[in-house]
């Protein structure tokens, strides 16, 4: 079969190759960057092309779609790193060595708050409370974020700085469904990093 006779069909392909490029995470410990994690079943890693914001060790997880729920897995941010690529027109808070648990907080939500933009969003925060990644010290919190002219989303995060490092997952997802569908997924995997 000629590609230049049926366009139709080799248009049909290339979607569906597209499409497929999600990879299925492996139930159990995964590896990201300086991360061990355990993942449980259901979770697919979205390709890079989808997140062109996400820096290249970033990985983002999802069991509906991005656009319904999303699990962002940073492995290593460095001081003066923001958690999102930089942009010429956003300028992101950046990670600074030795973070308390409030800025860690703080940054978090200043950069999803900012990275509505050109949407105004607000982001709200309760829960701050500490919590230890095996060896180390951090932190959980959960979130709101209100988009105008969009979905309400809820989530819930988890940081810690090691070796003047931040070490930051967080899960979001549009309410009440689908985060109350994938929270108790999303928690037992920031609940279980380790350096």
């Amino acid at each position: 079969m000629s590609v230049h006779r049926y366009p139709v069909v080799a248009l049909l392909f290339l979607l569906t190759a597209c499409a497929s490029s999600y990879t299925l995470v492996s139930d159990g410990s995964v590896t990201v960057g300086d991360l061990r994690i355990q993942a449980g079943p259901g979770w697919n890693q979205a390709p890079k092309f989808e997140i062109p914001w996400a820096r290249r060790s970033t990985q983002t997880w999802t069991r509906d779609g991005m656009p319904l729920d999303r699990l962002i897995i940073i492995p290593r941010l460095f001081d003066g790193e923001s958690i999102f690529l930089p942009d010429e027109d956003i300028e992101y808070p950046v990670v600074k060595a030795n973070m308390t648990p409030e800025q860690i907080q703080a940054l978090v939500i200043a950069s999803l708050e900012l990275a509505q933009r050109p949407n105004p969003a607000v982001v709200n925060t309760e829960n701050l409370r500490p919590y230890r990644f095996g060896n180390e010290s951090g932190v959980l919190f959960d979130f709101g974020v209100i988009v105008h002219d969009g979905p309400e989303y809820a989530g819930t995060a988890g940081a810690f700085v090691a070796n003047e490092r931040l070490y930051l997952l967080y899960f979001v997802a549009a309410v009440p469904y689908y985060f109350d569908k994938h929270i108790g997924a999303a928690e037992a995997v920031i609940r279980s990093a380790r350096l």
